[in-house]
């Protein structure tokens, strides 16, 4: 089946605290509807327009859609460098470009004990993937350059890498061991490498 790469997160962020509340509502058992609603109505993820009311709600309902369950009945016991990657999860869940770049190409980097990822590296992958898909090629250059950027932030806000000195960082991470079973046991033991190197 082929991979399907769509441009439509071009205006997200990362938001971690918008899914830790998200998470919290979900566990209390609010449906996708009661969500948007306490978005819209009561602001519950702190937003300054009705507009961005409305998007940030939809995101939400989408990653928390798109999560294991398993992973966000653990979410609240993980700490804070942990759940990022919780949340990261449902991005890649949400995101094909991202969880092609962090599966493909940074687990592999982080096996091999590379330190970083250097621009040279992030333009192999665009253009990998620019010949590999013909969504993505039939992209604005304006769009390729955004959702470029936009996976650049999901990574770095994520924790995976630093950006220093015009180079990404790569950080290595410790997993919570919860998060470790749970991981291999919906499947994703390859996350665990991306996480760890290991």
């Amino acid at each position: 089946m082929a991979k399907k790469y769509t441009s439509g997160e071009i205006s997200h962020s990362f938001w971690q605290k918008e899914f830790s509340i998200a998470v919290k509502l979900h566990l209390q058992g609010k449906t996708p509807e009661e969500m948007r609603r306490l978005s819209i109505e009561e602001n519950v993820y702190n937003q300054p327009t009705e507009r961005r009311k409305v998007s940030v709600a939809q995101v939400m309902n989408k990653r928390i859609m798109h999560s294991n369950d398993k992973l966000l009945t653990i979410f609240n016991d993980l700490s804070n460098d942990n759940q990022r990657l919780v949340n990261l999860c449902a991005i890649m869940a949400t995101n094909q470009l991202l969880h092609d770049f962090v599966i493909e190409d940074f687990r592999n980097e982080i096996i091999l004990g590379d330190a970083t990822i250097e621009n040279r590296e992030w333009l192999k992958f665009f253009r990998r993937k620019d010949i590999e898909s013909n969504d993505i090629a039939n992209w604005s250059d304006e769009t390729k350059n955004r959702m470029s950027r936009l996976i650049k932030t999901y990574v770095r806000e994520a924790g995976l890498t630093k950006y220093e000195d015009q180079v990404d960082k790569i950080q290595f991470h410790l997993l919570d061991f919860k998060l470790v079973d749970t991981l291999n046991e919906i499947g994703h033991s390859n996350y665990i490498a991306a996480f760890t190197g290991v």
